[in-house]
This record gives structure tokens, sequence and C-alpha cells, in this order.
């Protein structure tokens, strides 16, 4: 399996968990996509895995991007998916992700200050 098939293979997975968490997944650029109800209105939070890797990658990073009173509250949220992981272990991290994201989201100001 090349390496381009194998992130693919990751990318299948991880879109597969994303959209059992409600995220949108489709063909845009990101992994995924969820929309965030704040107080100042709708806001999208991003999963996203790269387009390739080169042959010497031996880890694919799932990074969240979600923009709150100018903080980036998904940016700690970089789950490291070795490329050999079977696909069980690369579903568990990309769960631990999704469950990550939540909290952090739940957290962030303007998602608060709604409830």
């Amino acid at each position: 399996m090349t390496h381009a098939d194998k992130l693919e293979n990751i990318r299948t997975l991880v879109q597969s968990v994303l959209a059992s968490h409600d995220w949108q997944v489709g063909d845009f650029p990101a992994a995924g996509v969820k929309a965030i109800e704040t107080a100042c209105g709708g806001r999208q939070a991003e999963a996203w895995l790269p387009q390739s890797l080169s042959e010497e990658d031996t880890i694919v990073c799932l990074k969240g991007s979600f923009v709150s009173a100018g903080e980036d509250v998904l940016s700690s949220s970089t789950i490291y998916i070795p490329i050999d992981a079977p696909d069980k272990d690369i579903q568990a991290l990309a769960k631990g992700f999704c469950a990550a994201a939540e909290v952090q989201i739940s957290q962030a100001y303007s998602v608060r200050l709604l409830h």
C-alpha cells in the first residue's frame, strides 16, 4: 500500500468518525466542518488532514481550528496518527479528537456566553 493509499484510508476512517459526531464531511478542503452557535452568530469549526504525504512521513496530523475571541481554541487539539496504524486505532484516535474538540469548543468564550 502506498503512502497515498494509506492517507486516503486514514481520511476515510477519520471522516466516518467525524460524521458520526455531527461534523459535515464532503468535498471541501477540510476533512470536516461543524456548525457552532455562538453569541456572535453561527461559526464553523474545522478538522484538517494533510492533502498529501512524502514517502518519509510516518505520521499524519489531524488538526482542528475554531476561533473564539481571537483565540484558536482547537490549536492544541492535534492528534498524531501513525501512517501504519490499524483501522481500529485510527478510529479511536479520531474519536478522541472529537471528544476533546467538543470540550474545547464548549469552553470557548463566545460559546459560553450563550449558556
